[in-house]
């Protein structure tokens, strides 16, 4: 997939980013929102994002992306586009 292997050396770019995403639980917040904001900005499939973002089985992801308190759209994409 492009998107995803263009995403991979931005990613490796951050060796701190990868540290917290390793290190943080599979369902954090934070890791989830941002798994949800590239999902819905990209193409990536939710296996990859489940085996690079650290967060569990794909099927345990997308169960996390429709749980009835969905991360706000609107303020998820204020907080990704103003870095």
């Amino acid at each position: 997939m492009a998107v995803a292997s263009g995403f991979q050396p931005t990613l490796a770019r951050f060796p701190r980013y990868q540290e917290l995403l390793a290190l943080a639980e599979e369902g954090a917040p934070w890791k989830v929102a941002l798994g949800w904001w590239l999902r819905w900005q990209t193409s990536i499939s939710n296996q990859w994002l489940g085996e690079h973002l650290h967060l569990g089985h794909p099927c345990a992801f997308s169960r996390l992306l429709h749980q009835p308190l969905k991360p706000d759209r609107q303020r998820v994409t204020q907080v990704f586009m103003s870095t």
